[in-house]
């Protein structure tokens, strides 16, 4: 503004409000200065920095709006940036973000695939992801949704490709995602680590333990939730008394709805069920119950419904031995079994 130079002013809301301030303030307080700046990218003739700004609210939106309210809006979003230019690369980020979302309602016929209304997961589709940001983020809603669905040998194949540098580079440079891939990929090492009886993969998930713990530090608001949770599985994991393991993760659930993480809260709750019932196989206390309980009200609270659906089938199969992580193979809707 003192220069006159508004034309700029574009891509400087989009790089601050995207990559700076996500590191110091709630992302979710960035979502209507990027729209915002939409706005300025459209009466300038920036289109790129126009819609590129529109995308990155998606995962604000995830992780802050109610899943219908999120749906709708990415919906909007897609379909601007189709309309405003429609061989241009900006869809292949918000489509992903689209499509978790529609898996998580239930308004898919699949979990992990990223297959529905929003795109088509196949070869040609992912050949034509056009940057390592892109393609990091497409490996990043598949690990979330392996996670959130239980399926573990898929969150191992996507947490290792994340480990590429590039993917790990782009990542870094962004809140919403790099604070997702420690915590959700810390958990997916956490539990090959349990699996598998060697202290490899416990190193990498303490590694982005360790990430997260510097984020925080540093005052990343957004990322103490996620860091609650994981250090709360590593508690587990050290295989801590019960009232340790409990305490752990009500601070992690009680972080992540003071950020309006209804999502993370949900699986802090998941994760905390599970934990309990792998140190004390009889629910003396009723913990794994409440915990259980909690975890449905709130992935119900977030809209999650095809998340909700799952829980129940599961609980209908086998309520006695049922774990938290036990989803099958199979990340097709119809097929679930214990």
């Amino acid at each position: 503004e003192k220069y006159g130079l508004y034309e700029a002013e574009c891509a400087s809301a989009m790089m601050s409000n995207f990559i700076v301030f996500p590191f110091s303030r709630p992302c979710g307080e960035s979502i209507e200065p990027l729209n915002r700046a939409f706005q300025s990218g459209l009466k300038y003739g920036k289109l790129h920095f126009a819609l590129s700004s529109l995308g990155m609210t998606c995962p604000m939106l995830l992780l802050t709006k109610p899943l219908s309210q999120s749906e709708k809006r990415m919906r909007e979003i897609v379909s601007t940036q189709i309309q405003l230019l429609e061989s241009g690369i900006h869809k292949y980020w918000s489509q992903g973000f689209w499509q978790q979302t529609l898996n998580l309602m239930g308004s898919s016929d699949h979990m992990v695939e990223l297959i529905g209304e929003a795109m088509q997961e196949d070869e040609g589709y992912i050949s034509c992801i056009p940057d390592p940001m892109a393609f990091a983020n497409f490996y990043l809603r598949k690990l979330e949704l392996s996670c959130y669905f239980g399926c573990h040998h898929l969150a191992l194949k996507y947490v290792k490709l994340l480990e590429c540098d590039d993917h790990v580079a782009s990542l870094q440079r962004v809140c919403p995602l790099i604070v997702s891939k420690h915590c959700f990929g810390g958990i997916t090492y956490l539990a090959e680590a349990k699996c598998v009886k060697t202290r490899y993969y416990q190193r990498k998930a303490k590694k982005d333990l360790k990430s997260l713990s510097k984020l925080v530090d540093k005052g990343c608001i957004d990322a103490k939730p996620f860091y609650l949770v994981l250090k709360a599985r590593f508690t587990a994991f050290q295989k801590k008394d019960v009232d340790s393991i409990r305490m752990d993760f009500d601070n992690a659930i009680t972080a992540a709805i003071d950020c309006g993480f209804q999502g993370i809260a949900a699986f802090a709750c998941e994760q905390a069920h599970r934990s309990l019932k792998e140190e004390c196989h009889e629910d003396t206390c009723g913990l794994q119950t409440k915990y259980w309980n909690s975890a449905m009200e709130y992935y119900t609270r977030w809209e999650a419904f095809g998340k909700v659906d799952q829980m129940r089938e599961l609980q209908r199969n086998d309520a006695e031995n049922f774990t938290a992580y036990s989803a099958p193979p199979s990340v097709v809707k119809v097929n679930v079994t214990d």
